[in-house]
């Protein structure tokens, strides 16, 4: 005999959450239901990620220059939490100068005389610093000079000037012109050297050589030789008429020295006379 009385189960009182991801750091589980009067759950837990690093940042950056070095951290973050997982110190070399360019100060222009200078600047079109400055010259000019101008003409007697100027200062350059030089005078000094002075025929050809030199004052002492030389044969002349009985008698007379060509002219033409006496 039993007074037993079976009672039916009372079934789970479910109590539901919600479902919780996993970071990196931190596990998760799946939505899962639990009783609230026995242990029953259907929680599954879900491991923590793990940190995962992304691409390198650049931080902190300092642009290096021409003379002072650069630097900057290159940092790596968690792509999934962001977490700084590690930062890294770097340093960059200096650029150096390398973009140059240069430019003329202190510029003294030459001048015919003179020379100029000039101070040659190289600096960096980066930083602006002045690089160097190199000092550097410049030879003269020299004169610019023009045509010559005649100031004065050549004579027989003087010497003549000639100048040219200088287009860029006043320089003036002279030169002398020489004398003016009578061919034919030259040629009388020649003849009368090698002349038979007691031959009537070269003597007036001496005579009409010396009427076509203008410059006359230079053969004076070539002169003085013909006057005696005719002289001379004037004389001969005389004693043989004066042998022959000549009733002509010849007047021949040279005074001093010939002066001009009316006195030559006149020399001649009595020596031809008494040429055609004998």
């Amino acid at each position: 005999y039993s007074t037993y009385q079976e009672i039916p189960a009372l079934g789970h009182d479910l109590v539901h959450h919600e479902a919780k991801a996993a970071t990196c750091t931190q596990i998760g589980w799946e939505a899962y239901d639990t009783c609230s009067r026995c242990n029953y759950s259907t929680y599954q837990e879900i491991a923590a990620i793990g940190h995962k690093g992304g691409n390198p940042v650049i931080e902190n950056s300092v642009d290096p220059t021409c003379i002072y070095g650069g630097s900057y951290e290159e940092v790596i973050y968690c792509t999934g939490c962001h977490i700084e997982l590690s930062r890294t110190y770097k340093e960059v070399d200096a650029l150096g100068h390398v973009n140059t360019s240069s430019l003329i100060r202190n510029n003294v222009e030459p001048t015919c005389t003179t020379k100029g200078s000039y101070d040659e600047i190289v600096y960096c079109t980066s930083c602006y610093n002045e690089l160097s400055v190199t000092h550097r010259e410049v030879n003269a000019l020299g004169h610019d000079f023009g045509e010559w101008v005649i100031t004065k003409e050549a004579t027989y007697e003087e010497a003549g000037i000639k100048e040219r100027h200088c287009s860029r200062c006043d320089e003036v350059e002279t030169q002398s012109i020489d004398k003016l030089i009578d061919e034919k005078a030259v040629a009388f000094k020649n003849a009368i050297n090698e002349a038979n002075l007691n031959n009537y025929s070269e003597l007036i050809e001496l005579i009409n050589l010396y009427s076509s030199i203008e410059d006359k004052e230079s053969v004076s002492e070539e002169v003085a030789l013909l006057i005696e030389a005719i002289n001379n044969y004037n004389t001969q002349v005389e004693a043989i008429n004066n042998v022959s009985n000549n009733t002509n008698n010849i007047i021949f007379s040279i005074i001093g020295a010939i002066s001009s060509l009316a006195l030559v002219s006149f020399i001649a033409l009595r020596i031809n006379r008494k040429e055609n006496n004998l």
